[in-house]
């Protein structure tokens, strides 16, 4: 090979190198753009979700303003920014109606649910006076169903047939001390004298069924008395799985757990419900979001 032969090789050799090494920059620079965009999209995602769980919770009532109805205590830890559990309150016709439900999904799929559970309630109960529990949750089952359309989706489209909210809702009348309850899957817990009632839900989730225009949620009444304590609640707490045995912390664990704290103030019986919770939960990842609200009866 001549020495002209071996200069224009060399030259193509040169040529093929810069020409890979501009590619290779020119990669790397679209590399670092896309990824710094998706870094930047995933911060507009963040701060839109933390700003949509500010808003959230601006619709949640003020603990403090519930604690001056009566003594009580809310443990309300979401496993996002944005939950699908919440609880509600509102006082009408001299009766407090409270509830706390438990929304499909997680996220933000779950609180877009949650905060048309929010405005519901305030429209049947502020707007439409209506103060029994049972009617409550049945009015509001329509108006998930209608709002979502559920009843008219085709039956390749069943997902959308799940959408809805498992709920505990309760009305209390100081004036003839009594307690309302109406559940859709989540239950009431009523302890008085040391003794559990565990009040059943319906076996039935606020949202579209195939039978839930012929089915009306069941309507619990119970007298109530001086130091009686009321829990409900959402299946985060007993859904939680343990740093050790990877088992469920179970309805029968918490509910044993609130029988050992009842007697106790609210505001401890908070504090130990927190740590047993933390203490169970270890450093497993929260399965989901947890909420817990307790009253005790002062009158």
């Amino acid at each position: 090979m001549n020495f002209i032969n071996l200069l224009f090789l060399t030259d193509i050799f040169v040529v093929t190198l810069f020409i890979a090494l501009i590619f290779a920059v020119l990669l790397s620079v679209i590399i670092f753009y896309k990824n710094k965009r998706i870094t930047e999209q995933n911060d507009s995602i963040k701060k839109a979700i933390t700003f949509a769980g500010k808003m959230q919770k601006m619709i949640l009532p003020p603990q403090n303003r519930l604690k001056d109805y009566m003594d009580m205590f809310i443990f309300f830890k979401p496993r996002y920014d944005v939950s699908g559990d919440f609880y509600w309150m509102l006082e009408k016709n001299d009766k407090l109606i409270i509830a706390v439900a438990d929304c499909t999904g997680k996220g933000v799929s779950g609180a877009f649910i949650s905060m048309l559970g929010v405005a519901f309630l305030n429209e049947i109960v502020d707007k439409e006076n209506e103060v029994d529990a049972a009617e409550i949750l049945n009015k509001l089952r329509d108006s998930v169903v209608d709002v979502m359309n559920q009843e008219d989706k085709p039956e390749k489209e069943k997902e959308y047939f799940r959408y809805g909210m498992d709920i505990a809702l309760c009305v209390i009348d100081h004036k003839k001390m009594t307690l309302q309850y109406a559940g859709a899957n989540n239950p009431l817990i009523l302890i008085r004298n040391n003794v559990l009632e565990e009040i059943k839900a319906n076996k039935m989730s606020v949202g579209y069924s195939e039978y839930h225009v012929n089915n009306k949620f069941t309507n619990h009444e119970r007298p109530l008395f001086h130091n009686d304590c009321i829990y409900m609640f959402s299946d985060g707490f007993k859904d939680q799985i343990d740093r050790n045995d990877k088992k469920k912390f179970s309805s029968q664990r918490l509910n044993d757990s609130l029988l050992k704290v009842c007697e106790l103030p609210m505001d401890v019986q908070q504090i130990l419900i927190e740590q047993l919770f933390n203490k169970w939960k270890g450093n497993e990842n929260q399965i989901d979001d947890v909420l817990l609200l307790g009253i005790k009866i002062l009158n």
